[in-house]
């Protein structure tokens, strides 16, 4: 079965298949007719209205919303615009997992539809999608959102028109005492203790940098232990074994080498958690990691590295330059004769975000390669790389064509000057008559002209 989202994106498709084509000549009619008309707008502070006829009124439209419309845009409803910026960015991390990962999802029983509660809150010690994004939603909030004013709940005890409690009257106290049953104190990352459970989203937990983490004082038992805590489902054990990971890595390095064919692909696990702190933590411990074992990652970097893409790419912000730091520590620690082949599928991807950081990537391991090492890469293939990047539609990725390229251009002309070959005919040797060769015309002139402006703006900086 296909997911909109994955059927869109199929490289297939040329049709819409008849199973998502419904046709009634009746609601045809009927849409047409509603076209012009405004979308219905409920004022949500009217349901809790001194008047009883307002709030019959308002309950009528939203009815009617809700028959004709199915769906209706809600005014004066109390709920922040950080918090919804923030269910929006969760949401779309959510959609942005693979199709596998939210497949899983399939295993939760689903809401009911047409009732006001899902029986998981109550009775599920599995984590449904629901709760998932309660969790990730500020408790202060929900909690301002169960006690918007109402003035008539001591007086009224009718349910018509009374929002303050869903419609069997349970929901948000099935909420409350899951999350007074879910509580409990622990501590994260070495020190700061927290309450964990529904509340843990509005908490802060401690990031420790590197440079700070201590060596393990029972290295054995961690060692033991490691596997089964990221393998977990409880996200602070994950957590913790995310930063013994990162000990590991620093501290003893050569103990953990042989289980890194196991640990990898649970660190990508984590990478793909769509809890923050889970999250931000397992990019710190791939930069820890990448610093500790440089190539030997090599043939476990492809799903490392579409991760550390994504989260750089399309996260918060936070997390996004947690995993800038991450891919700078992967340019500077695998060898860029193994890493540009795993980069370069990437300069062509669909996401124009993870383009640009991978053209960022690429930028900064050429270099490293020094002359002799562009030369046997072959600068013609680099160019070929290079040039369609100056079209780009974000600003990074032309900016780090026209740095790769300006490199390029200054090592063909340095192997051109120590050349013997060219002194009768200098043009022939020549950058323009290269990249002629090299690229169609519209790419050679595109890359002339940026690598030419470029050179001037150096000669006027060093005046």
């Amino acid at each position: 079965m296909y997911y909109v989202k994955e059927l869109v994106e199929s490289a297939g498709l040329t049709s819409v298949p008849s199973s998502y084509i419904f046709r009634d000549t009746k609601s045809d009619v009927h849409c047409m007719h509603v076209q012009s008309e405004i979308i219905p707008i409920i004022d949500f502070s009217l349901l809790t209205s001194h008047d009883p006829d307002q709030r019959s009124e308002t309950i009528t439209r939203l009815g009617n919303a809700c028959l004709e419309w199915g769906f209706f845009v809600v005014i004066n409803h109390g709920v922040s615009e950080m918090l919804g910026d923030e269910m929006v960015r969760e949401t779309e991390s959510f959609f942005d997992l693979r199709e596998e990962d939210k497949r899983q999802l399939q295993k939760f029983q689903p809401w009911r539809q047409g009732k006001s509660r899902c029986p998981l809150i109550a009775s599920s010690p599995s984590p449904s999608l629901f709760q998932t994004l309660i969790s990730k939603m500020s408790a202060n909030a929900l909690r301002d959102l169960n006690s918007l004013p109402t003035p008539e709940r001591k007086n009224d005890s009718s349910s018509k028109g009374n929002f303050t409690k869903p419609c069997n009257g349970k929901t948000i106290e099935n909420v409350e005492e899951h999350q007074r049953k879910s509580l409990a104190s622990v501590q994260i990352n070495g020190g700061e203790t927290i309450n964990v459970g529904v509340e843990v989203a509005n908490l802060e937990v401690e990031y420790i940098e590197s440079e700070n983490l201590s060596d393990l004082e029972d290295f054995d038992t961690c060692l033991e232990n490691l596997l089964p805590g990221l393998n977990s489902k409880d996200w602070i054990l994950v957590v913790e074994a995310l930063n013994n990971v990162r000990r590991l890595s620093i501290f003893h390095k050569e103990r953990m080498y042989s289980m890194l064919s196991d640990l990898i692909p649970l660190v990508v696990k984590s990478l793909k958690n769509p809890r923050s702190a889970v999250c931000k933590t397992a990019i710190m411990a791939s930069t820890d990691i990448f610093n500790a074992y440089n190539d030997d990652l090599i043939d476990s970097l492809d799903p490392l590295l579409v991760q550390l893409l994504l989260k750089s790419s399309q996260d918060k912000r936070f997390v996004c330059e947690a995993a800038v730091r991450a891919l700078e520590a992967m340019t500077t620690s695998v060898s860029p004769i193994l890493l540009l082949p795993k980069l370069q599928p990437y300069l062509k991807n669909r996401n124009p975000r993870i383009r640009a950081k991978a053209s960022m990537c690429f930028s900064r391991s050429v270099p490293r390669l020094g002359v002799e090492g562009i030369k046997e890469y072959g600068i013609d293939k680099l160019i070929q790389v290079a040039a369609p990047q100056l079209s780009d539609q974000l600003p990074e990725s032309r900016e780090a064509a026209r740095s790769l390229l300006l490199e390029l251009q200054n090592v063909y002309e340095k192997s051109q000057d120590l050349s013997t070959t060219v002194y009768e005919h200098p043009e022939m040797g020549s950058w323009e008559n290269f990249c002629l060769s090299k690229l169609s015309p519209l790419s050679a002139q595109a890359v002339l002209r940026v690598a030419t402006n470029l050179a001037r703006e150096g000669l006027v900086n060093g005046s």
